[in-house]
């Protein structure tokens, strides 16, 4: 199944990172221009920078509203039940499950093969290994990037303002 899925997405590569701008269209956010730079890094052909690029967005971006212990936060959350959750928040528990994956750990010397889908450790910790930068990944992690960035981010607003500390600015 992943392998259909991930050739929908070579085959629609380009409308895909279409979608990407287009959702982030209504922010001026720097994590939404921080993910254009992602998609236009993606579409110029560089996809292990735009991989790594989007990585780190989505470090910060989780990072933003659940703190110093945000990386578990998040996998908490996205591993919640959400049939008998509130609407917005079962719109963040959706977005936050590709966390799962994503924040799988891997360390080059651990003697297991690299992850064989996007994971941020790998992308952060082992440049040079074969198999940790693939188009696929890349792409992976700008959707998740920008996914993050449309649930998080207010329109209009800056990650950096204290405005940001209030949940209620989490949704919209």
């Amino acid at each position: 199944m992943p392998k259909e899925r991930h050739a929908i997405l070579e085959k629609h590569r380009d409308d895909v990172l279409d979608d990407c701008d287009a959702a982030l269209k209504p922010s001026d956010s720097e994590w939404a221009n921080q993910c254009r730079v992602a998609i236009g890094t993606m579409r110029a052909g560089f996809d292990p920078s735009a991989q790594s690029h989007a990585s780190n967005i989505i470090d910060s971006v989780v990072l933003a509203p659940h703190g110093i212990g945000g990386r578990s936060e998040a996998t908490k959350g996205a591993e919640a039940e959400f049939d008998d959750l509130p609407l917005l928040i079962a719109a963040e528990n959706l977005t936050l499950r590709p966390l799962l994956r994503a924040y799988k750990k891997w360390y080059p010397d651990s003697g297991e093969t690299p992850p064989e889908h996007f994971a941020r450790h790998a992308t952060s910790h082992a440049v040079g290994h074969t198999g940790v930068f693939a188009p696929m990944s890349g792409l992976v992690a700008v959707m998740l990037a920008t996914s993050l960035t449309v649930q998080y981010s207010p329109l209009g607003a800056d990650p950096e303002d204290d405005e940001m500390d209030d949940p209620g600015l989490r949704h919209r």
